[in-house]
């Protein structure tokens, strides 16, 4: 590093990091928090079928149980129907009868708390020596992240998620029973980051896949066994009606959602719309943007590819061709930005690689929806943090093809 960042700056991003986490997450919310708390009392009060609903059966449950419920318990704001699977609700009926702001105020303590994890995260996966200005360096990336601020004050448990996500890939050289319980525990309850485990397929790593497996298949055998499968074949039938559906909504910053807005003209505000041959050729083009990510790091396997960079490189092309990608999603991509940010500054030269990760950390980073809007302009700008994640995995291929040739064959770094 030529010139380590002066402490006045590091001050500067700190308060600025505070002051936008803060302006973000208050007032608390807890509307993305209260379908859980309600699946886990339908769950306690024997109503098992008020668990799921399908989007024809939507308003009339709404109306009928979810509002009556939410006014019982203190809830207010718009109703989400409930994907998690059935093991959570259970595993959290115990407690489900409570005002809803005791699960708001948890779940924001829980959140808090993991301000600092994220940050020990970051700098752990710099693999650099620890010291306190580094880390509050981080601090202050993950206070300026909206995606964070925002999962705070929605209730989101996603950050959670997302932090034992990345506590099992730092413990993958380590541990042989930890990493993998961490990593299986997230796929059940998220889905979705199962696609991560191609990576460890494509470097042979078979025992890394089959240990995450095992403990996803131990989990859901056992909540098949507690709960019974009529309500797991609910969950999927749920799962599959929101997989296939295209959630128009400004928060949806996956790149369908962007172009069912931006090109197809769809509202801001309107939560889906029906399937179109458009959306299907963005989907089938974002598949293949994660196809070709893999098939990037397979031909690039004898290269020595930092461990941050391609775990980086697969969980953002993962987001990327997801058909919905709320904004706390991005919190799986945080810590590899955070090492990014690191690098680029070690590197010392501001040239046309810092400026690409510079405006990928800005949108990524960055709450902008005071300009998005049903206009053009608007709607464009509607998928900024999209746009971002675009830039961040375009800057990571960058890495990925410039990385050094490595004498070794590549090794299993998980040592299991």
């Amino acid at each position: 590093m030529k010139h380590p960042p002066p402490d006045w700056l590091l001050a500067l991003f700190l308060i600025a990091g505070v002051f936008l986490w803060q302006r973000t997450t208050f007032p608390l919310w807890h509307i993305d928090l209260f379908h859980i708390q309600l699946a886990a009392l339908s769950w306690h009060n024997d109503k098992p079928d008020k668990m799921y609903v399908q989007l024809d059966d939507f308003e009339t449950w709404r109306t009928e149980y979810y509002q009556p419920e939410a006014d019982r318990l203190g809830a207010w704001g718009e109703a989400n129907a409930y994907f998690y699977p059935p093991f959570l609700a259970g595993l959290l009926s115990p407690f489900a009868d409570v005002h809803a702001f005791t699960w708001r105020n948890v779940v924001f303590a829980i959140n808090v708390l993991l301000l600092f994890v994220f940050a020990s995260q970051i700098v752990r996966l710099t693999e650099a020596a620890f010291n306190w200005r580094g880390y509050l360096w981080a601090l202050a990336l993950v206070l300026i992240t909206y995606p964070f601020a925002r999962a705070c004050t929605l209730g989101q448990i996603v950050p959670l998620q997302a932090a034992l996500f990345w506590e099992g890939l730092l413990r993958l050289r380590k541990s042989r029973t930890l990493s993998p319980l961490l990593i299986g525990s997230v796929v059940a309850l998220k889905l979705f980051p199962a696609g991560w485990l191609c990576l460890p397929a494509l470097r042979k790593q078979w025992r890394v896949v089959l240990y995450v497996l095992v403990v996803v298949l131990a989990i859901y055998a056992a909540s098949v066994a507690a709960m019974g499968g009529e309500i797991h074949l609910r969950w999927w039938q749920a799962i599959q009606e929101f997989g296939s559906t295209t959630f128009t909504y400004f928060t949806n910053q996956s790149p369908v959602g962007w172009f069912s807005r931006a090109v197809q003209g769809h509202s801001l505000m309107q939560l889906h719309a029906g399937p179109t041959l458009g959306v299907a050729i963005v989907r089938l083009a974002t598949l293949t943007l994660f196809v070709g990510s893999l098939l990037l790091l397979w031909l690039r396997r004898k290269q020595n590819v930092p461990f941050a960079i391609e775990q980086g490189l697969v969980i953002t092309a993962l987001l990327l061709a997801l058909p919905v990608t709320w904004e706390h999603y991005f919190l799986f991509a945080l810590p590899p930005l955070g090492v990014a940010v690191f690098q680029e500054w070690k590197r010392g030269n501001l040239d046309s690689q810092s400026l690409l990760l510079f405006f990928a950390a800005f949108f990524f980073t960055m709450k902008l929806t005071h300009f998005y809007g049903d206009d053009p302009l608007g709607k464009i700008i509607s998928g900024s943090q999209c746009f971002g994640l675009i830039l961040f995995w375009f800057w990571l291929v960058l890495q990925v093809r410039s990385a050094p040739h490595s004498r070794a064959e590549f090794s299993d770094p998980a040592g299991i």
